[in-house]
């Protein structure tokens, strides 16, 4: 996921916080983590589907980070 401009980036985390519980997530941390960025990060669990999502984004002063690369 690569939003536009870094307010896309919080404008995505809010959704997925918001919504996330409403398909049975349970939000387990989210908030800045402890580097001099405060990057964003949400850590959230699926009981139901045995499932956990881990999201991190990196600020990099403003810029925008890159989408994911080949898996």
């Amino acid at each position: 996921m690569s939003p536009a401009s870094a307010d896309g980036l919080d404008v995505a985390m809010r959704n997925l916080r918001e919504r996330l519980p409403e398909q049975g997530w349970k939000i387990v941390e989210y908030g800045p983590d402890g580097s001099a960025d405060k990057n964003l990060v949400l850590i959230a669990d699926n009981d139901g589907q045995k499932a956990g999502v881990h999201e991190h984004f990196q600020s990099r002063r403003g810029q925008v980070p890159p989408g994911p690369g080949p898996s």
